[in-house]
């Protein structure tokens, strides 16, 4: 397990660095996103974007896994 952390430390440190690492740092200290935030709330809108994307990922497997049981019963009783 060791050998298998080393390796890929080894991987992620041969990769660059982000290039958006600096555009991160000026927004950081950009006054008007704070302002924009408090218009805007960010924060809430993306929570509420996940749970959605989970909320649909969790009725389409469902879905799916609906209908393949639906198909197996159908041949095994059919």
């Amino acid at each position: 397990m060791k050998l298998v952390a080393k390796l890929l430390s080894a991987l992620l440190s041969a990769l660059p660095g982000s290039p958006f690492r600096a555009m991160i740092v000026a927004i950081d200290d950009s006054a008007i996103l704070s302002t924009l935030n408090w218009l805007i709330p960010f924060g809430a809108a993306v929570s509420m974007l996940e749970l959605w994307a989970v909320s649909m990922a969790a009725y389409y497997g469902y879905r799916t896994i609906k209908d393949v049981v639906t198909k197996i019963i159908g041949k095994f009783f059919s």
